[in-house]
């Protein structure tokens, strides 16, 4: 059973972009702003 309260699916690609540069390490965050 699903305990999120959303589906991932419907989370904003902002959103998603944004928590996975939160959990990227440094490196892949520079190679990304670059």
């Amino acid at each position: 059973p699903q305990r999120f309260p959303l589906q991932i699916t419907g989370w904003p690609l902002e959103l998603m972009a944004y928590a996975y540069l939160a959990i990227s390490p440094p490196t892949m965050r520079q190679h990304f702003e670059e």
